[in-house]
Parts: C-alpha cells; sequence; structure tokens
C-alpha cells in the first residue's frame, strides 16, 4: 500500500513538471490580399492555427471552423528565427498536403511589411502536375485539419517556436480558395493566445524534494506502525 501511494506520488510529481513546459496555443489569422470583404471576414472568422508540441516535435494544426465556404489549398512558412526543420505531415480526414520541392509563394505576400518570403510550403493535391496543385477538394475544407510537425534545430527548444510566432521572426501565410463566389484570399498569422511560463529549476526540486518528503512520511509511518 506504501508502494503504491510512493509511486502515485512521483507520477503526480512528474505530471506537474511536464506540464508547466507544454502548452497549445492559438493563433488567429489575419486578411492580407482582401478581395473580397465578406471572404476576408470568414476567413479571420474560421481559421486558426495551434502551435502545440508533440514527440520532442513543433505542431502546427490548422483548422477551418465554421459555416462559409473555403479551403486552405497552400500553406508556406518565412522562417527567420531558423529553429524548423524537417517535417511530418500529419493529414486528417479527406485531406491530402505534400511538402513542395521549391517554397512557393501565397499571392498578396508582397503586401505585408517586412515582405513575406516563403522558406518552406505546403500544398494540397497530389502535385503532379501544375492542375493538380492547391486541390480545393484536397484542402483544408470546413470541420478538417492537417498537422504539420517540425523536428527543431540544433540549440532549438518548442519556447525559441512560440516566441518567433509572437514576435515575428515566424510568420506562417496561407492561401485560400473554395469561396462561394469562386475568389480567393490570402491571410498571415496574426494574434495569439497564452504565454509559456516554465517552471523554474527550483521549484522543479521543490516539487521532487516535497514527493521525497511524503513518501519519506509514509514510510516512517509503516515502520512505526
Amino acid at each position: 500500500m506504501v508502494r503504491t501511494r510512493y509511486t502515485l506520488l512521483a507520477f503526480a510529481a512528474a505530471g506537474l513538471l511536464a506540464g508547466a513546459a507544454r502548452a497549445d496555443h492559438e493563433f488567429e489569422f489575419e486578411g492580407l490580399t482582401h478581395n473580397h470583404g465578406r471572404n476576408n471576414q470568414a476567413g479571420e472568422d474560421q481559421l486558426r492555427i495551434t502551435l502545440h508540441e508533440h514527440n520532442n516535435q513543433a505542431c502546427f494544426m490548422f483548422t477551418n471552423t465554421g459555416s462559409s465556404s473555403m479551403s486552405i489549398t497552400r500553406i508556406a512558412f518565412d522562417d527567420r528565427g531558423a529553429h524548423l526543420g524537417a517535417s511530418t505531415i500529419m493529414n486528417g480526414e479527406g485531406v491530402h498536403f505534400r511538402r513542395d520541392d521549391n517554397a512557393q509563394d501565397i499571392p498578396g505576400e508582397d503586401r505585408s511589411d517586412p515582405r513575406f518570403t516563403p522558406t518552406f510550403s505546403f500544398s494540397s493535391g497530389t502535385g503532379e502536375n501544375e492542375n493538380e496543385m492547391e486541390n480545393e477538394d484536397e484542402g483544408v475544407r470546413n470541420d478538417r485539419n492537417v498537422d504539420l510537425c517540425f523536428n527543431l534545430n540544433s540549440g532549438a527548444s518548442f519556447n525559441d517556436v512560440f516566441r518567433d510566432l509572437r514576435e515575428g521572426r515566424l510568420r506562417i501565410g496561407v492561401h485560400v480558395r473554395g469561396f462561394d463566389d469562386q475568389s480567393d484570399e490570402s491571410f498571415l498569422n496574426g494574434a495569439g493566445t497564452g504565454t509559456i511560463v516554465p517552471l523554474p529549476p527550483a521549484a522543479g526540486m521543490g516539487a521532487l524534494a516535497a514527493t521525497g518528503l511524503l513518501a519519506g512520511g509514509a514510510i516512517r509511518r509503516r515502520r512505526t506502525a
């Protein structure tokens, strides 16, 4: 019984340490091209990025939640912080993205300040020929998603990626098609939520020390019982 209590306390402390350093952060999009006011507003309302950590990778989940018809067909990263490495694509149901051999532009990129310059990009469809690039049916349509996960370059941390995204060293642009009027729009990531507050080393040691004291008390109670 005492051994079980000790194990549970240890797991609780480990969960406390891990939970303090891991968090999901949602980022909105802001219109870049403004081809049609209604479509621009719908994109800002429906499209989101969730930055999260998975298997020591920095992952970006793109979602499209709402009733206005649209599809994310290209995702481009302007990675001036140079913290993102090799990528893994986790396509949601009905979605098919692949990494472009050469970074592809998004319309209106010259309207951003500083200019949006893609470091790498991902497009929907098979990509076997130009007509099959940016396929609306295989993009992030309503209630679909794609998760793009990246290895971190040497010396980089998940916190570095989060700060880059918040401070503009990492920018993400999307090209969106499939609106009801058949027009298209481009968007850049905008405001994000949440902050990372890593558990200080002293606090971490305190949590482990508390576990040791509690477990020690349990052992002493057993010996004196």
